[in-house]
């Protein structure tokens, strides 16, 4: 009787603190982005997505014109309601912390070169939403360069700045001195998730299931009671994809153990409960190594506990290949 008070003490304290430690520990998928590419560029919010249906639930641009101005010494110019404010900014863990929109610190992505996502999750429902600025020219953007500031001068070099000095004779000579190159075919790159989380609620999940393949080629499939199978196809960069692999392999995911099962009583009765609990499977292929592991209760559950103990790096492939298939492709 006492080991069952103590444990259903322990248990109220954790629905009690998990939304705060939820907050405070919360990680960012991964993401090639960095404090330097940031520095020094200007963005015009473009809209609000809900991440799990793609759906825009508010405009920006000329409805809600609103920007961004990230300065090298980590000070933002901010503009929002026809106000510009000066904050700071800081990137950690692809972290950002910014004020913006009644938010103050986001996941960034840069999906594209022109386009940024900020993402933050819901404190209510626990749904994700998205933040799409697109890259403007600092003369596009609202704020007011003091005196003492030089204009920002972006340099290219041009294509044909290579061809100047080149004699008359060159293009003879490289028609008979080109060389047949031997392209090697690229490494094997695949990642598979399928299940989590719980079956019911008011549109229940009978399937889902995303996929990577070594070309790119991203397909998630979800198959809902009321809304009926929904598929998502994108076009992952391969340059992107293989820097996730390498990152996959950094955190030591080829050597986690291939099962992550329940432990304890209170976890072997959540399993016969309902909302029911859908087994994780995560599939990551590199060039010859292959692991293929099962988390049995995977993910907090509607009191917000967890029942399964897991590494975190399992959550951050799993948040990592969501970003990635609800990103808006550029037009």
């Amino acid at each position: 009787m006492v080991r069952f008070y103590l444990s259903s003490l322990f248990f109220l304290l954790y629905v009690i603190g998990s939304p705060l430690w939820a907050q405070t520990n919360y990680v960012c998928p991964f993401s090639r982005i960095t404090s330097e590419t940031l520095k020094e560029t200007f963005w015009q919010y473009e809209s609000t997505i809900h991440a799990p249906t793609g759906k825009v639930i508010h405009q920006g641009l000329e409805h809600y014109p609103a920007y961004l101005h990230f300065k090298f010494d980590f000070s933002a110019q901010i503009h929002q309601g026809g106000v510009n404010f000066l904050k700071t900014w800081a990137l950690e863990d692809n972290m950002l912390s910014i004020p913006f929109r009644n938010q103050n610190s986001f996941c960034a992505d840069l999906p594209d070169p022109r386009h940024l996502h900020l993402m933050y999750t819901s404190q209510v429902n626990g749904d994700r939403f998205i933040y799409r600025f697109v890259m403007v020219n600092s003369d596009e953007a609202p704020f007011i360069r003091p005196w003492y500031e030089l204009p920002t001068i972006h340099l290219s070099k041009s294509k044909d700045s290579g061809n100047r000095e080149r004699p008359w004779y060159y293009f003879i000579k490289k028609l008979f001195t080109h060389k047949e190159v031997a392209v090697e075919p690229p490494i094997p790159i695949s990642i598979e998730i399928s299940g989590g989380g719980y079956f019911g609620g008011i549109n229940p999940v009978f399937r889902q299931f995303t996929t990577i393949q070594t070309d790119g080629r991203l397909i998630r499939e979800i198959l809902t009671e009321k809304d009926g199978l929904r598929v998502t196809r994108k076009n992952i960069p391969r340059d992107e994809l293989e820097s996730f692999a390498l990152w996959i392999e950094s955190k030591g995911f080829f050597e986690l153990e291939k099962t992550y099962n329940c432990e304890d009583q209170l976890c072997l009765r959540r399993l016969a409960q309902k909302p029911k609990p859908i087994p994780l499977h995560l599939l990551v292929r590199y060039g010859s190594r292959k692991h293929l592991l099962t988390v049995e209760i995977w993910g907090p559950d509607e009191n917000k506990f967890q029942y399964v103990a897991y590494p975190e790096i399992i959550n951050e492939i799993v948040m990592t290949v969501q970003t990635m298939a609800d990103r808006i492709e550029a037009k």
